[in-house]
């Protein structure tokens, strides 16, 4: 292995990679840090290996010290981030995660959060699970590079929300029938530029949006759809002359 070229060793290396990596000594990337010199070396010289990372919460004091140096070794690569809650949370992690913001460029969000996990600091109403629209937004804010959100976790809807539009986001996924949001349009009123969208729509939302943004959409999942007529998704379809797949 040390023999070869780096762009090949790398490779090799990028190809053992899940989608989303977990911090541990005995998983990669960091298990061939272990192996031998020549191995670190390369796994050093490969910003690629480190762009991606799955963070749980609680999150250990050792792999919480090890989030940032972690991220410091992806340098400028666009990364993906997957945050798992199953108990508690960690601020300093997500400090850290804020930091990076203009880096991130894919996010995962599995688990039940308390609305304000994320962004830290007292909520003027009572504190409810999931995010609300308004966080949703702010971190949408915060990353103005993310391209993708995939959220298994509930998004919750209010109302007076202050328009904001994120030009490069492409992908919107609620990976469950329990996280979709009724409604949302504010949110995808947010997206012009959204090319795949999957999640709950009731009647009239997702018509609006299209005549509205007129995004260019190539893939459409609808979960559940509250009253959504044969006229109203025959109007719908009209308006994605560049949609290749659709899912109900």
């Amino acid at each position: 292995m040390a023999r070869l070229p780096l762009e090949i060793s790398s490779e090799i290396f990028l190809q053992s990679l899940p989608f989303f990596p977990e911090p541990g000594v005995h998983r990669v990337p960091m298990l061939f840090l272990a192996i031998c010199n020549a191995w670190a070396q390369i796994v050093l010289s490969t910003p690629a290996l480190w762009a991606a990372i799955h963070i749980s919460f609680p999150c250990a004091r050792a792999w919480k010290d090890m989030i940032p140096i972690w991220l410091q070794r992806a340098r400028s690569q666009p990364l993906s981030v997957s945050l798992q809650v199953a108990k508690g949370f960690d601020e300093d992690v997500l400090l850290i995660l804020r930091e990076h913001g203009h880096q991130l460029k894919h996010l995962e969000l599995h688990g039940r959060w308390r609305e304000d996990n994320i962004f830290g600091g007292a909520s003027p109403e009572p504190i409810r699970e999931g995010f609300s629209l308004r966080r949703t937004l702010e971190l949408l804010q915060l990353t103005p590079n993310l391209e993708c959100l995939v959220a298994n976790t509930n998004i919750l809807l209010d109302v007076n929300i202050e328009k904001l539009v994120h030009p490069k986001f492409r992908r919107l996924i609620f990976g469950n029938n329990e996280s979709w949001p009724h409604g949302g349009l504010e949110l995808l009123m947010s997206l012009p530029s959204l090319e795949t969208l999957s999640m709950d729509l009731t009647s009239g939302t997702l018509l609006l949006f299209l005549k509205e943004s007129s995004p260019p959409l190539v893939e459409l999942i609808i979960g559940e759809a509250d009253n959504l007529g044969f006229d109203e998704l025959s109007q719908c379809l009209g308006l994605v002359p560049h949609l290749r797949r659709l899912e109900m």
